[in-house]
């Protein structure tokens, strides 16, 4: 409901930011259960300051950190035995992505071997696993292929392409799926997700349980770089578990060796969100394919972003509409919009920038043109093309004489947005 009033990439960011921002709250409530008011503050500042939780918000609009704010909602719920809203919450969670279900399925097993609500744990156990097999084995086959085999190509049997293979694999196999977890990347990942909480969740064995959400979605991945960079969504997967383990971790010890942890938590938030994070801000930021930066945009990138908005504004709503990465978010606010690099049959109009284009892009885009889309409109570095047959261009002639008239060229240097 909130998109539909202001239906732009801006508005899911925004969203995004406030959800994750928001989570801080039942963190604070749990650990003021169970610490003091001075601790609780310090492991929400850790959560602020958490370098894949920058990495997540600042490379694009996912469900994993949505879902990992709802499943901080959903915890603080269930550890104050608001059991109605704690259905709410895990609804919303699980609602997110399939694999959420498995997250909560080894929340619902370590209620079960910590003797804590076991009978709830057993129902959430149950629950999340119901609705993860019947997604993934029934509902996502039904709908299409996996989009993301590759990210476990290692792991597959050869006759078994596909999740259940996976399993078999790590069951019958695991001197082999531990020498594929032994590499200095994933070794490197590992601390940079368990290091700025000062290792805390590991320190007790049932609580060492927080990090296999994560890790089967990350670690257990093979030739697959995004799910091992902080810069990527997917250590959003670790977020919801570990952060409550160390609290529970913090309040398991005594003072002397509680107030030792604190201060290595404080320290090792400090170094890292330094290193790897985003806060103190800074021009440049590492995140996913490259580098943000805190600067406004530029000349160039606001023309850009002007061309992309008024070209998509001539397409029929009913049209289906190709883009390329760099503009797809700001014109997916459409009933069918559809990834460039990954094919043009089919697509009414296709929306491309000159600037950089990925081959895959270029190549969808000559192949289309020999295909015999025609360019129907036109502004410095964003073209709209035709296929033959599809709806004309709507029907405002400002727009489409501005489209239209031949672009000067620009002595600027061009940067992507």
């Amino acid at each position: 409901p909130f998109y539909a009033l202001h239906p732009s990439a801006t508005t899911l960011l925004g969203l995004q930011a406030l959800l994750l921002g928001s989570a801080a709250i039942p963190l604070y409530r749990m650990a003021a259960r169970r610490l003091s008011p001075w601790l609780s503050a310090t492991i929400v500042l850790a959560y602020l300051l958490y370098p894949p939780l920058h990495g997540a918000q600042l490379f694009d609009f996912h469900f994993q950190p949505v879902a990992a704010a709802f499943l901080l909602w959903a915890f603080d719920c269930f550890d104050s035995r608001r059991m109605r809203l704690f259905a709410l919450f895990f609804v919303l969670a699980i609602g997110c992505r399939e694999d959420i279900s498995a997250g909560t399925a080894v929340f619902g097993i370590f209620l079960i071997l910590s003797g804590q609500r076991v009978r709830a744990g057993i129902i959430i156990t149950a629950v999340s696993l119901i609705w993860f097999i019947a997604m993934r084995f029934f509902v996502m086959p039904a709908v299409g292929s996996w989009g993301f085999a590759d990210m476990y190509k290692d792991l597959f049997p050869k006759d078994g392409h596909n999740f259940i293979g996976i399993i078999q694999t790590i069951v019958t196999n695991p001197v082999f799926t531990l020498r594929t977890l032994l590499t200095a990347d994933k070794l490197r990942y590992a601390i940079q997700i368990l290091a700025p909480v000062a290792f805390l969740p590991l320190r007790r064995p049932l609580l060492a349980l927080s990090v296999l959400p994560g890790s089967f979605f990350t670690l257990l991945t093979t030739q697959y770089g995004p799910t091992l960079d902080i810069g990527f969504q997917y250590g959003a997967d670790f977020i919801p578990y570990i952060f409550p383990a160390a609290v529970l971790t913090l309040a398991a010890l005594g003072p002397a060796r509680r107030r030792a942890a604190v201060a290595t938590l404080i320290c090792a938030t400090a170094v890292s969100t330094f290193h790897w994070g985003a806060i103190p801000t800074r021009a440049k930021v590492r995140s996913s394919y490259g580098w943000k930066t805190f600067e406004p945009p530029t000349a160039v990138e606001r023309r850009r972003l002007a061309a992309v908005t008024e070209l998509s504004a001539l397409v029929p709503r009913d049209a289906i509409l190709a883009a390329t990465d760099r503009d797809i978010t700001h014109v997916s606010n459409r009933l069918e919009c559809w990834n460039l690099s990954e094919g043009f049959e089919g697509s009414d109009y296709i929306l491309y920038q000159t600037v950089n284009p990925t081959p895959a892009e270029l190549e969808q885009v000559e192949a289309a043109k020999r295909a015999g889309y025609v360019v129907v409109a036109e502004r410095p570095e964003v073209v709209l093309l035709k296929r033959p047959g599809a709806l004309d261009p709507l029907p405002n002639r400002r727009n489409l004489e501005r489209a239209t008239t031949p672009a000067r060229p620009s002595n600027q240097i061009a940067t992507p947005y």
